[in-house]
């Protein structure tokens, strides 16, 4: 980790530990149109926990995570749960509590709610390792792909400022551009043949985690929590949400940006369309309709 970094991180954000604990309320640190972070806050939604999102645009959340996993008090936090992000000191989600823990991934996010309203069930290791190993990045990679199109910009860009400070949003309009490139280059996101392989890979796990569900969901019921989803329904659905464009995904607010895209790139929606279609893809709209 760059000392500079770390300690201009140190320097200009709080431990959000600290916050929690001032306040008496969770903070969630989040970029607001992950997929991994809707998992967290419907999670916490679902489970009755009090919570303040702190929702920063990519890039710009690196300072405060850093802030929160590296405290200028001292001690580390970087014990992350899900095996795509345990080595990454800057992902997110990450929910600092005002018991002074700091939970560092969506996994740990979710096993929280799970103790903290147990009718929620929890989320069986068998569905868990299709999430967190296959389904959970292809998606993120995939959207990328999308999301990072030049046809898409105006979208794009209304994702990472949205709600955000007029500093900010002066800021991407001098250096969106090059955040862009840098994110494009990260995820390969105009690498034909790696989104035609992502693409590829991101099918079939749709099948084995549409089987996956038919097997966990008890008989007669809609969903695998039973009339009402479960955590195991919450984290299928958020999983795959942004490929298959329910309306109530991040509770709506950014429908707007997505719809654009679905309206100006057709194969985004004949995407989305065929993804719909899909086991897992009902599914994730039934939980939607029913929960969000």
């Amino acid at each position: 980790m760059p000392s500079l970094l770390l300690k201009v991180a140190q320097w200009t954000h709080q431990d959000l530990a600290m916050t929690a604990q001032q306040l008496g309320r969770a903070q969630l640190l989040t970029v607001p149109y992950s997929h991994y972070c809707e998992i967290a806050k419907w999670s916490l939604a679902a489970s009755g926990v009090p919570f303040d999102e702190v929702a920063c645009p990519p890039v710009a959340h690196v300072l405060p995570t850093l802030a929160t996993r590296f405290p200028a008090g001292g001690g580390r936090r970087v014990a992350a749960d899900s095996s795509s992000i345990a080595t990454s000191a800057t992902s997110i989600p990450l929910l600092a509590l005002p018991s002074g823990e700091v939970l560092l991934d969506s996994w740990q996010i979710v096993n929280f709610a799970s103790k903290t309203r147990p009718n929620l069930g929890v989320v069986p290791d068998s569905l868990r390792a299709l999430l967190d190993e296959e389904l959970g990045p292809l998606t993120r990679q995939s959207c990328y792909a999308v999301l990072l199109k030049e046809k898409n910009y105006a979208a794009w860009s209304g994702l990472v400022t949205h709600n955000t400070s007029l500093l900010w949003r002066l800021a991407w309009y001098v250096i969106g551009g090059r955040i862009t490139s840098f994110m494009v280059k990260t995820f390969r996101a105009h690498d034909a043949a790696r989104i035609s392989e992502c693409e590829a890979k991101l099918r079939e796990s749709f099948d084995r985690v549409g089987a996956e569900l038919k097997k966990l969901t008890p008989a007669g019921a809609p969903f695998i929590g039973g009339a009402l989803p479960g955590l195991s329904d919450i984290a299928a659905a958020s999983l795959v949400a942004p490929k298959c464009f329910p309306d109530a995904y991040c509770g709506g607010v950014f429908y707007p940006y997505f719809s654009q895209i679905l309206t100006a790139d057709e194969a985004a929606k004949m995407d989305a369309e065929m993804y719909r279609a899909t086991a897992l893809g009902r599914h994730c709209m039934s939980v939607y309709a029913a929960g969000r």
